[in-house]
């Protein structure tokens, strides 16, 4: 996926060289715009195309959010 349309809004991506994953939040100007977090505090930035790879397709984040939430509204346990 070397061209900014091969991204979209919402996909997970990651620099190929490492770091958090990161959120698409636009392309624009031949560079696709990215959010994440490092420790608690949001950041952005925009990155060339040719150096991002998927880390999770919008699907895929969607599915994992549904089971984290499964997981953090379970009733508590009755002792």
């Amino acid at each position: 996926m070397n061209d900014e349309q091969s991204w979209k809004p919402g996909d997970i991506v990651g620099v190929k060289s490492g770091g958090p994953p990161m959120t698409v939040s636009r392309c624009e100007s031949g560079r696709v715009f990215c959010e994440w977090f490092d420790n608690k505090n949001p950041m952005r930035g925009d990155f060339a195309p040719a150096v991002l790879e998927r880390r999770l397709s919008r699907a895929d984040a969607m599915a994992a959010s549904v089971e984290r939430m499964k997981v953090n509204t379970r009733p508590p346990r009755r002792i």
